[in-house]
């Protein structure tokens, strides 16, 4: 998992919205946290989902943090979107695909409402969309239907259900969510359906939203700027925003950033799907911007109205790839997470979609924006669509300080080394085998050597053992000397306290790091091994 994990990352060029990670990690461990970090898709194609949902959440919280200390915070369950939306395209006769605009997915709220994590949890490790056309097109062929016969939604639930393993449970639950009568459930001492849920609970409607096909920056020069323009206004005023785009061929993730290797992309085609598809390949939450005059986060007056004049060189995305060694390690996002949680993309980097297929790819956008104006706090409102005027003083005050309220979790070369006994956090070391092959798994451990090995590449696996108030391991690998700016991978409780990746059996030192750190975000010990190849 963690070798395609690392490969999917890197393939930039012909990446989609698949993703291999499975991370989880503590998004809700800090109420201040304004977007959260990014969470895992895993290695099913919802990366949609995961960006309409991401925005929800943070909408919530938004409007609830005059309820609470710092604003309710709710996981949502992706993967109930994910699979209710292919159970619709098997009830109507339409083809299980994993591609769909922007549009399609902000409507299947209002028709099928949202569920919390708790209620129907569900995730794969395993690419689930061809899994479900294989079922599909055995069950059509047993039954002699037709690929455009719409099917019973019993049996679309059970189709989905045996590729994806659902339990009893999750096939009864979905089975009724399709239906006029959904199952209810409670939550916070409430009792709700999936669509009261998300209507009375969390008050969101398709109504109160607008979707902006991106036309071309190079044709259509003057309504990209427009649209840019409101999409910068929404990001001021704290409204998250998912988008839809594609990867591009000459083009790069350079330290989390995706960037364009020639300037604008030029000579660039778009990644698959390729032009004929009228669908994106990639679907993220935007957060934040910069231009070459401001920052990420909270920003000065003074450093905001000269930003205005100023275009944008970089956006910053929620992706769903989880906690990955490459999101950006760029400092001012580390402020608002701790850990590589996001990713930044250039302007001419998205701008290169758009030109290559105006029209295509999408931006989902608040008919209106709000801030509170002082004294009174008195809620400031404008039509995002007309209205493309910013109130500077309302955007200054309303910046939470909480997205500076974290140093960065790094790691510090003169920290002490723990002992390889007691402490909270240890290495499980497991015995080398007589004969190893490339499958071998090999446990890191301190002074570990390997020499005499045939196989080209090793599969190096660790595993910590750690002890209560421990919630993150950090793990940086590098040379002994440098200090090392990020991790290259984090576990948790929840992906579990073991990686394996395959290395190349070529003759060095590997040098680990692993810190321990709590849900503070505080670094406890340090655990050092050296794994020297001969």
């Amino acid at each position: 998992m963690l070798k395609r994990w690392l490969l999917g990352l890197l393939l930039v060029g012909a990446a989609s919205c698949k993703s291999t990670g499975v991370d989880r990690d503590a998004q809700l461990s800090d109420a201040g946290l304004i977007a959260g970090p990014a969470r895992s898709q895993g290695a099913t194609a919802f990366c949609w989902s995961y960006a309409l949902i991401a925005h929800v959440e943070q909408r919530y919280y938004e409007q609830t943090r005059g309820e609470s200390a710092g604003g309710f915070r709710l996981d949502l369950s992706e993967e109930y979107l994910g699979l209710i939306h292919m159970a619709e395209l098997l009830t109507t006769g339409k083809p299980v695909s994993e591609s769909k605009t922007m549009s399609e997915t902000l409507t299947l709220i209002d028709r099928y409402g949202l569920v919390p994590e708790p209620i129907f949890k569900a995730k794969f490790d395993r690419q689930l969309y061809p899994q479900v056309q294989a079922v599909e097109a055995e069950y059509r062929a047993s039954k002699g239907l037709a690929a455009d016969e719409p099917l019973p939604g019993e049996v679309a639930v059970q189709l989905i259900g045996s590729a994806a393993r659902l339990d009893a449970d999750q096939l009864r639950f979905l089975t009724a969510a399709i239906s006029p009568q959904q199952e209810k459930f409670q939550h916070s001492g409430g009792s709700y359906t999936p669509r009261t849920f998300a209507s009375n609970r969390l008050k969101f409607s398709a109504s109160d939203y607008f979707v902006v096909k991106m036309p071309s920056p190079v044709d259509d020069a003057a309504a990209y700027a427009k649209t840019v323009a409101r999409m910068r206004k929404a990001l001021l005023y704290g409204y998250s925003l998912p988008v839809s785009f594609n990867y591009v061929t000459q083009s790069e993730n350079r330290a989390g950033a995706l960037i364009c290797k020639k300037p604008q992309c030029e000579d660039s085609e778009l990644a698959k799907p390729g032009p004929a598809s009228p669908h994106a390949n990639h679907a993220s939450l935007l957060i934040d911007y910069r231009t070459a005059v401001s920052r990420f986060g909270p920003l000065t007056g003074q450093a905001l109205t000269a930003s205005l004049n100023e275009p944008v060189s970089e956006w910053v995305m929620k992706n769903s790839w989880g906690l990955a060694r490459d999101n950006s390690y760029d400092p001012q996002l580390l402020e608002r997470y701790p850990f590589p949680s996001f990713t930044i993309l250039s302007a001419e980097f998205l701008a290169a979609s758009h030109r290559l297929s105006p029209g295509r790819y999408e931006v989902i956008l608040p008919r209106t924006v709000c801030l509170k104006k002082r004294p009174g706090n008195q809620l400031s409102c404008s039509d995002l669509e007309t209205d493309s005027n910013i109130d500077e003083a309302a955007v200054v005050a309303n910046q939470s300080k909480a997205l500076n309220s974290h140093d960065a979790v790094m790691y510090a070369p003169d920290a002490p080394v723990a002992p390889a006994s007691g402490g909270k956090l240890k290495l499980v070391s497991k015995s080398l085998p007589a004969s190893i092959t490339a499958e071998t798994e090999i446990y890191v451990a301190p002074g570990l050597i390997l020499q005499g090995i045939a196989a080209p590449k090793v599969t190096l696996c660790i595993q910590a053992d750690v002890q209560p108030g421990v919630k993150f391991v950090a793990v940086y690998l590098g040379r002994p000397e440098p200090v090392l700016p990020n991790p290259m991978f984090v576990l948790t409780a929840e992906i579990g306290w073991r990686r394996c990746t395959p290395v190349a059996n070529t003759p060095r030192v590997m040098r680990w790091v692993f810190q321990s750190v709590d849900a503070q975000f505080k670094t406890g010990q340090q655990l050092t091994a050296e794994v020297t190849f001969k």
